[in-house]
């Protein structure tokens, strides 16, 4: 599951909702209880957002305070087109709620940051665990995330009643969410890391939903998130390339199973090359070059790399692309086995925020 969010106090980006459906993101967390919102505008922005993705299979996440669960609201939902509705209870967390809830014909979505033991141990005494998600909170405040260690714990305990359960959690965009405007992480650390290095991190201590908690993510950032997450492919651009190299880098690419340490090798470039490379060779490598083996390398020649660290120059060697800046983060995230596709246009490339929104 790969989501985004769609807050309910102003219009609906229209656009950017069915963009990032057609993308094949499909799950949307939206909330009842956000203070600056319009609690008028809220129910018919709702009804507005599931007629607009009916055609799409979502599961929608609703952040609800207890309070809110009435009569009134549970009819208007059910009435509502809409693939799968997760409530989610934020707090006040107790059996007879989730009970509630699932009478309703609504799902539950449990607070996985604020969750127990003890809470646990109450729930998988009956039989709720095919109805339940578990989502992390977010934090707009700086120096309020969690750290990673408390998430992972938390992680660790849900999967100790439940080894499949699915746990979600939240990354920043490319367009913030007032007030603040600083971000709305899960991990404290993802304020100002890559959207890809902390969807990676989640993803390795037990989180199986990544969720864009901002307004938006770019569209080359969504397509990144989008092909790393469900088929291990990243697309990484190029800010200098030798126009005589083009035909071999400007295509995917294989990381070799025996990934070395420092560089990414491509696993069949030698087979793609069919002329004699001159030695230029390379005074120094640096993080993000990409190199080619020359003649003098013998069996190697045609072999490309890219640089994870900064290496030595060689003779052997010579340089032939690098990787644009706001890439480079992707390449300690590419593992053995995963599929690269370098690509590249004369322009520099500035903030995708500025340049290609959703």
């Amino acid at each position: 599951m790969l989501g985004f969010s769609v807050y309910l106090g102003q219009q609906l980006d229209k656009d950017y909702i069915l963009k990032m459906a057609s993308m094949g993101y499909d799950v949307v967390f939206t909330s009842l209880q956000i203070p600056e919102e319009s609690k008028h505008n809220q129910l018919a922005y709702l009804g507005e957002l599931c007629q607009l993705l009916s055609s799409y299979k979502i599961t929608y996440i609703i952040d609800v305070n207890p309070s809110l669960l009435n009569q009134s609201l549970y009819s208007y939902l059910n009435q509502l087109p809409h693939g799968a509705f997760y409530i989610r209870i934020d707090d006040q967390l107790n059996v007879d709620l989730i009970q509630e809830v699932q009478s309703h014909g609504l799902k539950c979505c449990l607070n996985a940051s604020t969750m127990t033991e003890d809470m646990l141990a109450l729930i998988y005494q009956h039989d709720f665990k095919a109805q339940l998600l578990y989502c992390h909170n977010y934090y707009p405040r700086p120096d309020t995330g969690l750290s990673f260690s408390f998430i992972k714990n938390r992680n660790d305990l849900i999967q100790k009643y439940d080894k499949h359960a699915k746990i979600c959690a939240f990354i920043p965009g490319s367009k913030l969410r007032g007030p603040l405007f600083k971000g709305l992480p899960t991990i404290e650390s993802h304020r100002k890391k890559h959207p890809l290095v902390a969807a990676h991190e989640l993803h390795s201590i037990g989180v199986s939903n990544i969720l864009i908690s901002d307004l938006a993510l770019s569209q080359h950032l969504a397509l990144q998130l989008s092909d790393m997450l469900k088929s291990r492919h990243f697309t990484l651009r190029l800010d200098y390339l030798e126009d005589s190299y083009s035909s071999n880098i400007l295509k995917v690419h294989t990381s070799r199973i025996d990934s070395p340490e420092n560089v990414i090798r491509s696993q069949f470039s030698r087979a793609y090359n069919d002329t004699t490379i001159s030695a230029i060779g390379t005074t120094h490598r640096h993080v993000g070059d990409v190199t080619v083996d020359n003649q003098l390398n013998g069996r190697y020649e045609g072999e490309i790399q890219v640089l994870k660290v900064d290496l030595p120059g060689h003779p052997h060697i010579n340089y032939i692309a690098h990787i644009n800046s706001e890439d480079i983060p992707l390449l300690a995230l590419i593992q053995p086995g995963d599929t690269f596709k370098l690509t590249y246009t004369c322009l520099l490339y500035t903030s995708d925020a500025a340049d290609d929104s959703l």
